[in-house]
């Protein structure tokens, strides 16, 4: 039986309550073209976020998957309530053009071409947004205007103020988000991350169900060696085909493009030279780095070896985002007066969850992110190329209408 193959990725706010301060001023970078926001500019933003994340995810020797789409679409929702050198950190740290008045209704054109790429059966992808307030909590209208015409985050009165009502909810938001990722992501608030103090939660799905344009044939799937180091090796299964494929090589890297059925979007897999290569090509990668890799591919016959894969990657990101340069948002100076007049928020944490297996049909993954708000305190064969995986690897998935970066990842043991 052939199994469905989903991406899914939630993005969790627990909101609650903080006063506010004031705080040094920080102009961020702008991301205009002549002057103008376009998708493309949201797209290539959303793609030095994934860069720039990665490059401190990447620092432990380990598997890693995230979803910069989701993590960017998620706190896009929080950025709008955000005012002041909050805001401009954010635009930093997230790579957000800072005039909100044209960012949003742009950002939502990038997530709606991102639909359209996933109409058609065998690569489809569906978003879902929604607000879980606590009932009779002030938010500014405009922030809850905003929120649904740009990211349909319609907003539904729940309770956080004793035990048992943040159970219910906790139970009654963990299965929207059950029901969103097709039961791939399950619990994903955890008891004891809600507490008397919380006032919302945000939460964003993608859901992706990706079959390959050209399948892998399963009875040629074999055992075979993959290098994690130069000293360690494990058996895994390889898949192989050879095939007429989009490929890109220079000195530093091979890379090989994957396209699912629809053809408008596609995984592309970079292959250092080296075992361990995967060190510098994690530093010196970057959005101009990879639009270089695209657009010098082009189609030749390839004999492709790529290792089944299937594994988990769970981070706190708080320290992260605080390090790049996101500061003011986890402190007593946190400034969402746009999403409250009594400007008591701030956020207190941040937890992304992810999941990906590749197989001979497609990608099936799911992710989940939590935010946390709270109360303010003081080779070569027959002449043909060979694109043999058999070494630690970046992927991506990817939306070719826009080039914007869906799913991000790193394998390093494919076991």
């Amino acid at each position: 039986m052939d199994s469905k193959h989903i991406l899914s990725l939630l993005i969790i706010f627990a909101l609650t309550f903080y006063p506010s301060c004031k705080s040094k001023e920080k102009i961020p970078g702008t991301y205009n073209v002549d002057g103008k926001i376009t998708v493309k500019v949201i797209a290539e933003a959303n793609n030095e976020f994934a860069f720039s994340l990665y490059k401190k995810l990447g620092e432990e020797f380990t598997n890693i998957v995230f979803s910069p789409y989701s993590l960017s679409s998620a706190l896009a929702v929080t950025y709008a309530g955000a005012r002041g050198t909050t805001a401009l950190e954010m635009s930093e740290v997230l790579w957000f053009p800072k005039e909100q008045d044209t960012f949003h209704p742009v950002f939502k054109a990038f997530t709606d071409s991102l639909l359209l790429s996933g109409k058609d059966t065998g690569a489809e992808i569906s978003i879902a947004n929604a607000l879980w307030i606590q009932d009779n909590y002030p938010l500014i209208q405009d922030f809850l205007d905003l929120a649904a015409d740009y990211y349909k985050a319609n907003a539904e009165n729940v309770s956080f103020k004793t035990t048992e009502d943040r159970e219910k909810s906790r139970q009654k938001i963990n299965q929207w988000v059950e029901n969103k990722t097709n039961d791939k992501i399950k619990e994903l608030i955890p008891q004891g991350i809600l507490s008397e103090l919380t006032r919302m939660v945000i939460t964003n799905a993608i859901w992706f169900n990706g079959n390959w344009l050209n399948p892998f044939d399963k009875s040629q799937t074999s055992p075979s060696v993959f290098h994690i180091t130069p000293q360690k090796t494990v058996s895994t299964d390889f898949m192989h085909q050879q095939k007429e494929a989009g490929y890109y090589e220079d000195d530093e890297v091979q890379a090989i493009e994957l396209p699912y059925k629809n053809q408008k979007l596609s995984m592309l897999v970079i292959l250092p030279r080296e075992i361990e290569g995967w060190k510098l090509i994690g530093r010196i990668m970057t959005g101009e780095r990879l639009e270089i890799i695209k657009k010098g591919i082009h189609f030749q016959t390839v004999k492709i070896s790529l290792p089944k894969f299937s594994y988990e990657s769970e981070f706190q990101l708080k320290q992260i985002l605080y390090n790049m340069g996101m500061e003011q948002a986890f402190t007593n100076d946190a400034d969402f007066s746009g999403m409250t007049e009594e400007n008591e928020l701030r956020i207190d944490d941040v937890i992304h969850k992810a999941f990906i297996e590749v197989s001979e049909t497609g990608t099936e993954a799911a992710a989940a992110t939590a935010v946390t708000m709270a109360l303010k305190t003081a080779l070569e064969e027959e002449n043909i190329t060979q694109f043999v995986a058999d070494h630690p690897f970046l992927y991506f998935i990817m939306d070719k209408s826009t080039g914007g970066i869906i799913f991000m990842g790193r394998v390093i043991n494919p076991e």
